[in-house]
């Protein structure tokens, strides 16, 4: 090393006049840094030989000086940074004597042998490779990569496609070559649609059923077809059976399957069940048979058990009995503490206030006889008491009226789909 630095000090000088014309104090300082390293190399302190010889390539970046780090690094063990070192020298060193090139290469060979050779392609063009914790670049990477014998992982990333890691394991002095496959993210989602007889859960004759994907479009059912991500409106038809329309949330590159079930089309026998309330939220009960707010039902004439429930909303149950086309229509009131305890309070305090009053009357009687002030006065708590009575008996009755519970069941004509009106409506909020 020390018959070389001389010609590393000499060629720095000789390369670069440009640069040391113009960085004069710079020149002397990368000049007293090198000769501080060159001292600390020879007494055998690399570590302090090393942060010399970087501090004057940070002011006089000439790749002469690369081959005095690269030393230092070899002879401290940093074996990946002494190789990339070397390996950059000899790159950007336009002249080297033989007899240098020659130690060069010869330690560049001996720091191959402990050290894997890696080879890093991907996919897709702009992926972004990480080696470990160590960002390599975008692809086309330009490699081969040095790493140290053991287990590595490669990973590689892009917009729109699925994150690509791959893990292996090298020995030293050999060779691997690593592919990222870069899958491209699924835009669609597959959903199929199958269309039943709801009533005996069997397939609806094949041609018979067609399927309406967001109001476009006839398509055959079973349908199997890609649809973006999001809400769609599928309605199912059939010759001979009622409409059915439902919404279905579709995810990429998740399959959704829908089963319609047709009600058949049977005059006097079909019954509504609608609400323009959440339909997935809304469950009719009829005979132990729940159905969803948006369905038809058959059902026979009679009576039948019926019940409605919708979260924030009184659940109502009940015997109904139905004949021809009969539409259920049901009006809920929201949910809210029982007000009858306060129509109650009311009418009692209106009850003792009338008691109060006649025993005012008749001890004002027994005390005044027939005199003109005992019959005012008497007139008075007369006036008093009506007042009383009707102000809490109307707000008794005003409370029990709202906190009331409205089921109707309306006849339809005979053969004809529900009038839109017939539905399960909420009413406002009690006060």
């Amino acid at each position: 090393m020390p018959k070389l630095v001389a010609f590393f000090v000499a060629a720095v000088v000789l390369f670069s006049p440009p640069l040391l014309a113009e960085e004069g104090e710079a020149k002397e300082q990368a000049s007293k840094a090198f000769e501080e390293g060159v001292y600390l190399y020879d007494g055998g302190f690399f570590d302090g030989a090393l942060e010399k010889f970087e501090k004057a390539y940070s002011l006089m970046p000439h790749p002469s000086i690369l081959y005095n780090i690269g030393w230092c690094q070899s002879q401290l063990g940093r074996t990946l940074s002494a190789l990339a070192t070397f390996l950059e020298y000899l790159e950007r060193t336009e002249k080297i004597p033989e007899e240098v090139r020659a130690e060069v290469d010869a330690e560049v060979a001996r720091l191959e042998k402990l050290v894997c050779k890696l080879t890093i392609v991907a996919g897709a063009d702009k992926t972004t490779v990480t080696l470990g914790s160590t960002q390599l670049g975008e692809s086309p990477l330009a490699g081969p990569f040095h790493v140290l014998p053991g287990e590595h992982t490669v990973t590689g990333t892009k917009a729109g496609h699925e994150t690509a890691t791959k893990s292996f394991a090298c020995a030293a002095g050999t060779s691997s070559a690593i592919v990222l496959d870069m899958v491209l993210l699924p835009t669609t989602g597959l959903v199929t649609i199958d269309v039943q007889d709801s009533g005996s859960e069997s397939t609806v004759p094949m041609g018979a059923a067609k399927v309406e994907i967001d109001g476009t479009g006839q398509h055959q059912a079973p349908l199997e077809i890609e649809l973006p991500p999001g809400e769609h409106t599928v309605t199912a038809t059939a010759p001979g059976f009622l409409p059915l329309t439902r919404k279905i949330l579709v995810q990429a590159g998740q399959h959704t399957h829908e089963t319609m079930g047709l009600a058949p089309e049977i005059p006097g026998a079909n019954l509504e069940i609608a609400t323009n309330t959440d339909p997935s939220e809304t469950v009719v009960t009829i005979d132990g048979r729940e159905k969803a707010a948006d369905a038809w039902l058959q059902v026979d004439p009679g009576e039948h058990d019926v019940a409605v429930d919708a979260p924030g909303y009184l659940s109502w149950k009940g015997k109904l009995k139905f004949g021809d086309s009969n539409v259920l229509a049901v009006k809920l009131l929201t949910e809210k503490p029982d007000r009858r305890a306060i129509s109650i309070a009311f009418a009692v305090i209106g009850i003792i206030a009338a008691v109060g009053t006649t025993a005012t009357a008749v001890a004002m009687g027994v005390t005044f006889g027939s005199s003109t002030k005992w019959h005012d006065l008497s007139a008075a708590g007369t006036a008093v008491l009506g007042t009383v009575m009707l102000v809490s008996f109307g707000i008794a009755g005003g409370i029990s009226k709202r906190s009331s519970v409205k089921l109707t069941v309306s006849m339809g004509p005979l053969g004809l789909a529900i009038p839109s009106m017939a539905r399960l409506v909420p009413v406002r909020p009690l006060m």
